[in-house]
């Protein structure tokens, strides 16, 4: 269920005739982002959180995260005049455990996240049964993420590096007819995952490769989304698997869909039906 007021969203209703989907409400402000969220499965505690807002910002400056209606958990983000996060805090039980630095150049593009575990922060706990003496418990040591750009071309590369390890390098352009992204993944010191996103005006197509240590090609899966149907196909030793996917809508007299229907391969898999309220 969607209510709408002064053509706003201001509350989404979801929920499923199943125990296992969690019955989800979602709350938006004036601007359109969400203030509340809500999750309860039929027979479990409520999860909540809450988000707080200054000026127009579309980051919050707290997130505070509610089990059984107790707050557990809670981030504060602090930010510079270009309404960038600077700083983001994380605390459990009122405790600051961990905390983030952002940096950025002139062009306001992140050059550097630091990550501190503070001494009440994360780590390994060896128990007094083990040391004979106390409990010794080991923080996980500090780390941080820095981010270089470059163009070559008309391509905007960015490399992402942690601790000093190449982790991933990400190429853009745009052009007049299609927006293109290439993501280049490395783990383990080996070229592990490309993926290559093509952006066209009414359609999407997402082809995801993945690499051996040698760099043989050991899978490939290409998604071509459209706002009605969805081709999926996935190559690899073994498997040679095509899908398609139809989503039929109905619609109400303002043009907003009251039902959506998806068939894969010809057989109805899931039919949401929704319900809204127009308020004045």
């Amino acid at each position: 269920m969607v209510i709408y007021q002064n053509n706003k969203i201001v509350k989404q209703l979801s929920f499923a005739q199943n125990d296992s989907t969690p019955t989800e409400e979602i709350f938006y402000d004036d601007l359109g982002r969400i203030t509340m969220l809500t999750r309860k499965k039929l027979w479990d505690k409520k999860f909540k959180i809450t988000q707080s807002f200054s000026g127009n910002s579309e980051y919050p400056d707290s997130t505070n995260l509610y089990f059984d209606n107790k707050k557990t958990q809670f981030y504060v983000n602090t930010f510079n005049n270009n309404f960038q996060v600077t700083r983001q805090e994380y605390h459990i039980l009122d405790t600051l455990r961990t905390y983030h630095i952002f940096k950025y150049d002139d062009q306001k593009r992140l050059t550097r996240q630091i990550n501190v575990n503070t001494n009440d922060g994360f780590g390994i706990i060896l128990g007094k049964s083990i040391t004979g003496t106390k409990d010794k418990k080991t923080l996980y040591p500090n780390d941080s993420i820095d981010y270089d750009y470059s163009t070559i071309g008309d391509t905007l590369v960015k490399e992402e590096y942690e601790n000093g390890n190449l982790e991933q390098i990400t190429k853009l352009v745009d052009r007049d007819s299609v927006r293109v992204e290439v993501l280049e993944k490395y783990g383990w010191g080996f070229f592990s995952n490309k993926e290559i996103t093509k952006k066209y005006k009414d359609s999407t197509v997402v082809t995801r490769y993945s690499f051996d240590r040698e760099k043989d090609t050991t899978s490939i899966l290409r998604e071509n989304r459209s706002e009605n149907k969805i081709m999926i196909s996935w190559i690899r030793p073994g498997t040679n698997y095509k899908s398609e996917i139809f989503i039929r809508k109905q619609y109400d007299s303002l043009g907003n869909w009251t039902k959506k229907s998806r068939i894969r391969n010809g057989i109805l898999e899931e039919e949401i039906y929704r319900t809204i309220k127009y308020c004045r």
